[in-house]
């Protein structure tokens, strides 16, 4: 009987060491990072093992310094589910971050690798743009790839909008964010040229090739932002092109003259006249 005991006891020991010792920390990764904006990103993470005990809470640890903890920055996920994704928002611009997801269980917490982004640059209105042009335009996100507008601090002059051909109509729009669309789509039928204006305003500039044309309420705003308060160099009586054609009549294209006096500084003029031309790029 005492053996039989005896050997009761190993056997219970045994399963009961081997089950605890199947229980732990829980495992974490912290698989990426992505759609950086201005002050914000997703992190994604996702649970490996629970390690034998329910996950009592998982997020992501975020700061300055590299390896965060959860005595620092923390975003908390209540999905619950072993893959999650979360924003980290209202970040420094311009500023190096780490970020790591965590999980715990009972037994204690555990931490995914430390992974490492940096926050874009903050531009403001009359400031420098990366092409050496001057911003005149910022939106609240990067959707489309894009944060600002810089226009450059040179004239085309003299250019007509096309070269000898009026009757051909050419689908273009009118809102920020349409004038590289529009210029892709005019020099897709005419060709990159120093003749004309969407042709020249591709040409490579300061080492950027990405110039365009502005659109009509584009090119508003350099009148707005920068020619009535004297940045950019513009010729204060001078008319300038936009991409937009007229959709009422085709022969005719947008222009706005940068005189702050004139009686009608926003009409459609023939695309045959000659009007200067200021290119712009985003980023």
């Amino acid at each position: 009987m005492k053996s039989l005991f005896s050997l009761f006891f190993l056997i219970f020991g045994t399963l009961l060491f081997v089950s605890c010792g199947k229980r732990t920390v829980p495992s974490i990764k912290t698989v990426g990072v992505y759609d950086l904006d201005l002050v914000s990103i997703k992190v994604e993470g996702t649970v490996l093992n629970d390690g034998g005990s329910p996950i009592l809470s998982r997020g992501f640890c975020f700061g300055t310094e590299n390896n965060p903890q959860i005595t620092n920055n923390v975003i908390w996920d209540s999905t619950y589910a072993l893959n999650f994704t979360l924003s980290l928002k209202n970040l420094l611009p311009n500023t190096k971050y780490y970020v790591c997801a965590f999980s715990k269980n009972e037994f204690g917490i555990s931490y995914g690798k430390s992974l490492s982004f940096t926050t874009e640059t903050t531009y403001k209105i009359g400031d420098t743009g990366p092409g050496g042009g001057v911003v005149f335009y910022s939106k609240e996100n990067t959707d489309g790839g894009w944060h600002y507008l810089e226009c450059s601090l040179f004239d085309n002059i003299d250019m007509p909008w096309i070269f000898g051909d009026t009757l051909t109509s050419i689908s273009t729009d009118l809102e920020i964010g349409d004038g590289m669309t529009n210029t892709d789509t005019i020099v897709s039928f005419y060709g990159i040229s120093q003749f004309y204006a969407a042709g020249v305003s591709k040409l490579i500039d300061n080492g950027f090739s990405d110039w365009f044309l502005p659109s009509l309420k584009e090119l508003i705003l350099m009148k707005t932002n920068l020619s009535n308060v004297g940045l950019a160099n513009f010729n204060a009586s001078g008319i300038y092109w936009s991409s937009s054609e007229d959709d009422n009549y085709f022969q005719n294209v947008w222009t706005v003259n940068m005189d702050s006096t004139a009686m009608n500084p926003i009409c459609t003029r023939s695309k045959l006249l000659l009007y200067s031309v200021r290119k712009i790029r985003r980023f």
